[in-house]
């Protein structure tokens, strides 16, 4: 997937998919951290390439603000 985040109304927001395929939205409090909402997951399965990802969009989210 696109590394890819979008802005609305001030909320930065991205989408990732895990290791099983599952879609995993981000949202970037410009804090240097992400919340990942799980509400649909009962689990997630990241692998480094995930982790990478979402450092890659921690950084661009900060970029952003």
């Amino acid at each position: 997937m696109k590394k890819q985040i979008k802005i609305k109304d001030g909320l930065i927001t991205a989408k990732i998919i895990d290791a099983e395929l599952d879609e995993i939205q981000c949202i970037f409090n410009n804090d240097g951290c992400v919340e990942l909402n799980t509400y649909a997951a009962s689990y997630i399965i990241l692998t480094v390439d995930n982790l990478l990802n979402l450092i890659d969009l921690i950084e661009q989210a900060e970029l952003n603000t």
